[in-house]
């Protein structure tokens, strides 16, 4: 795995953009075991002002790493926590003296509070799948038409790498402070970015070059699902489209003119295909028949249909362009339902569906 990656405490001055580099060996977990101990910024800063290791109270708090990847170096950065975030410090601990296990309990419990809020809280579901929050990409897209998966399952996904990724763990501490304040993460983020060339500078002779990082790691990129899995999200997502999203004409099915998909529209009438949405849609209308049928006859007859096209649209995603246009318009269709505040067929699917 190569060396650890190398995290500092940053204090960046409002005012002028300048910044101060606070050293805590470079270790992710020790950062936290301080500023958990604060129940604000405001009384974190006041201490990093008395000990002189900032000169203004004006400050900008965050964690800052650098990483070097194909010789382009960058910075990733996390947000501070602190004590609202008090259940990581078992596990910081943990991480320092013998590393994180896969049946750790305490990971396991706030893994599972995660899950827990992921499923009951569409909101907090929201700002998980659509990336803004600093978790992992590999992780928030196991739970895209999975919201209500087991617990259990989901912490031994690819080895339970989730388990023992101590600064995926942080950062799920995190969502939950985050998702409870009201901030203009934008304008912090810009004025970042503006001191990223000096910052690096100051802080790049304290990395390894050599070190490898689980997400340099090309398989747990976003951008590199297996094909397996990108077909299940697809067919997943599918199974909840909704009827009044098509027309259906004599002899095609298009997707519907609706004013809420605003610009998405166009992609979202266009990226499947005449075949794929004329199939996509006659499921949804026969799945809407099946599930309101008024006795077992109709019930099988819609099944069988229904069944039908669910077996061609999974003949169809096996075509790596089709599948591909198929994920990106399955994104475009969640993001627009639920940012409308629908609670989204798949949701609510469990307690309606035949057995």
């Amino acid at each position: 795995m190569g060396k650890k990656n190398k995290y500092y405490l940053i204090a960046r001055n409002t005012i002028d953009n300048s910044f101060n580099v606070i050293d805590f060996e470079g270790e992710l977990e020790r950062i936290d075991l301080y500023t958990t101990t604060f129940p604000s910024e405001e009384e974190l800063i006041e201490d990093l002002y008395s000990d002189a290791k900032i000169s203004s109270r004006s400050v900008d708090l965050y964690i800052a790493s650098p990483r070097r990847n194909d010789n382009k170096l960058s910075i990733i950065t996390n947000e501070v926590l602190y004590s609202d975030s008090k259940q990581i410090r078992q596990i910081a601990s943990t991480s320092l003296d013998n590393g994180l296990e896969i049946n750790s309990f305490e990971s396991a419990e706030l893994i599972d509070k995660f899950c827990w809020k992921v499923k009951n809280d569409s909101l907090f579901y929201d700002m998980v799948v659509y990336k803004d929050t600093d978790l992992y990409p590999k992780f928030t897209d196991y739970f895209i038409g999975k919201r209500f998966q087991s617990y259990y399952s989901i912490r031994y996904k690819d080895g339970g790498w989730i388990s023992t990724s101590y600064p995926l763990l942080r950062n799920i501490c995190e969502s939950f402070s985050r998702y409870y304040k009201e901030e203009d993460n934008r304008k912090k983020k810009d004025l970042r970015k503006a001191i990223e060339e000096k910052l690096l500078m100051k802080i790049d002779d304290k990395v390894s070059y050599n070190q490898l990082n689980l997400y340099d790691v090309p398989e747990f990129s976003k951008y590199n699902l297996s094909k397996q899995d990108k077909i299940l999200e697809v067919i997943s997502a599918f199974e909840s489209v909704k009827q009044d999203d098509f027309e259906f004409k004599e002899d095609e099915v298009v997707f519907k003119e609706q004013e809420k998909y605003g610009n998405d529209l166009e992609k979202l009438k266009t990226l499947l295909g005449s075949e794929l949405t004329t199939l996509v849609g006659l499921y949804a209308k026969y799945r809407e028949l099946y599930l309101n049928s008024s006795d077992s006859e109709e019930a099988y007859e819609n099944k069988k249909v229904m069944n039908e096209k669910h077996h061609n649209i999974c003949r169809l995603l096996y075509s790596d362009t089709i599948l591909s246009n198929a994920y990106e318009w399955i994104l475009l269709y969640i993001k627009n339902n639920t940012m409308y505040g629908d609670e989204y067929g798949y949701q609510k699917r469990k307690g309606n569906r035949r057995s």
